[in-house]
């Protein structure tokens, strides 16, 4: 779900795994369909349908921008096998990079962004549609500098004195290095489908 460009599914399919995707974005859809070989469908979550049901379904970064996220969830539901699965990465409104920046933390970004959850909140959702909880916890990820140094010239661009003295610092490290991403304020859930759902 959120397939984007395709690169997760090209991962997945590199580990063994079958899959297809559903991309909102349809030139993003397309660049998966004609670059990679990988079938994405061009349209919302809410819409996309299959004759054959899934194993394991992958969330990445998508749940804060459904403007419903009950009806996600409940498709999603309808969408696995009895017992089958739902991967889950999303940002956690009650980390502490959160709390510390308060209203200029990166993931207040209306309209892309709509919802914002933690653990709690997003299994408690979980739950009411007719999952469990299988684990959670903290992703390990890695950023290249570039990435790194435009988000912060942009927290600049927007006034913060810190954003603008740590972008000068940054500027001498190259933008290829790879350092790792602190993701204290990035958290994924893994649901399995249990009953009839919560509806």
């Amino acid at each position: 779900v959120g397939a984007a460009a395709g690169f997760i599914l090209k991962g997945l399919r590199a580990e063994g795994w079958d899959g297809v995707g559903v991309e909102p974005n349809a030139a993003m859809a397309r660049h998966a369909r004609e670059q990679l070989g990988i079938k994405v469908t061009a349209a919302p979550f809410e819409q996309f349908e299959s004759a054959e049901p899934f194993d394991v379904i992958s969330v990445i970064q998508v749940m804060a921008h459904f403007i419903e996220p009950r009806v996600a969830v409940e498709h999603l539901f309808d969408l696995l096998k009895p017992g089958g699965i739902v991967v889950v990465e999303t940002w956690n409104v009650r980390s502490w990079s959160a709390r510390m920046f308060g209203a200029g933390w990166h993931e207040y970004s209306p309209p892309s962004v709509l919802q914002w959850w933690s653990p709690q909140t997003l299994g408690e959702l979980f739950s009411k549609c007719g999952f469990a909880e299988v684990a959670t916890g903290r992703p390990q990820k890695w950023i290249e500098m570039g990435h790194a140094k435009s988000l912060i010239r942009h927290k600049a661009a927007e006034g913060s004195w810190v954003a603008k003295m740590i972008s000068a610092g940054l500027a001498i490290v190259p933008d290829r290095l790879q350092v790792p991403y602190s993701s204290e304020d990035l958290f994924w859930a893994v649901y399995r489908k249990t009953s009839s759902g919560g509806r």
